[in-house]
């Protein structure tokens, strides 16, 4: 990843939290996921709760320190809760297991609380809201990761999942804010490749300055952020540029995937020689490698131990 798409990677992370500290936001969108639109929670039902997750394991003298999206604590007719929310702009595999640890990691601190004051435990529960065009296809579950269960004991296995929302496929009109209602529209209006004026779009300025950033365009965050453009206009310019990057990407390709394919089986020579074995999906996973992708692998080949690892530095 370049370090101006990762600052805006992360410039969209900040306003997105920002966004989801608004209370009123936050019960609408609960409502609109788990109740479709029954105001079950409502604003003054939430309060933010500390995101910082440090948690000390006495037995190994070890500490944890994770930091979580967004927290929150509900009260729902007098009975409290944790509910968290983690934000994806990119497709990660890894997601899953890292909330799972943040869901463990509230229980431990509540657990040492517990036992040191007897407070009750706080069920928690967490959403992981994913905001880019493909489809999502890593893991929700240790089941997909899994061999099949012996069926007599398929019920009893501890393999949670995780609600997953691509915000891209919401209706709008599950919501009432406007801040969430725009978000929606502004996602489609991106990812749908709608650049005429005939399907041009009305979003604030805050809203089309965070989707702005899931463009990885600095040229046009940067217009959206100093409303030199408004946000169809930025959109439009961003269908173009990928309609001449395809067409600049067909007049070298044959030179890029003659020299990918040798930096390919030279990097699948020297992990066989070093693992011993790679399973068909590793390798496939490797064959359809970006030029990026396989720089960091190239970059990381000592630090490779399993296949595990390298799946992490393709991220």
């Amino acid at each position: 990843m370049s370090k101006k798409n990762y600052m805006l990677r992360k410039i969209f992370d900040i306003r997105i939290r920002s966004l989801f500290k608004n209370c009123h936001v936050t019960a609408d969108f609960i409502n609109g996921i788990l109740f479709y639109e029954n105001a079950v929670i409502h604003y003054d039902d939430i309060s933010l709760s500390d995101s910082n997750l440090d948690s000390h394991l006495p037995n190994q003298n070890i500490t944890r320190e994770r930091e979580r999206d967004n927290i929150y604590l509900v009260n729902i007719d007098g009975t409290e809760c944790l509910i968290g929310i983690e934000h994806q702009s990119q497709i990660d595999h890894g997601m899953f297991q890292r909330t799972r640890e943040y869901d463990e990691m509230n229980y431990l601190q509540q657990f040492n609380l517990y036992r040191s004051t007897h407070q009750m435990i706080k069920g928690v529960m967490t959403f992981v809201v994913y905001y880019g065009q493909k489809k999502w296809k890593a893991p929700r579950t240790y089941e997909d990761m899994m061999n099949p269960m012996p069926p007599a004991l398929k019920d009893y296995m501890n393999a949670a999942s995780y609600p997953l929302i691509e915000m891209r496929n919401l209706d709008p009109k599950r919501f009432h804010s406007q801040e969430l209602k725009e978000l929606i529209i502004g996602l489609r209006y991106l990812y749908n490749h709608q650049y005429d004026e005939d399907h041009d779009i009305t979003i604030s300025h805050d809203i089309a300055v965070t989707i702005a950033a899931l463009t990885k365009n600095t040229q046009i965050y940067e217009k959206v952020k100093e409303e030199k453009i408004d946000m169809c206009q930025a959109i439009r310019d961003y269908g173009k540029e990928n309609l001449n990057k395809g067409k600049s990407i067909g007049r070298t390709e044959g030179i890029n995937i003659g020299r990918n394919e040798g930096i390919i089986q030279t990097l699948i020579k020297l992990l066989k020689s070093k693992l011993g074995h790679l399973s068909k999906d590793t390798l496939a996973t490797i064959q359809s490698c970006t030029q990026e992708q396989l720089d960091s692998l190239t970059v990381h080949i000592f630090d490779i131990h399993n296949e595990e690892d390298i799946l992490h530095y393709l991220q």
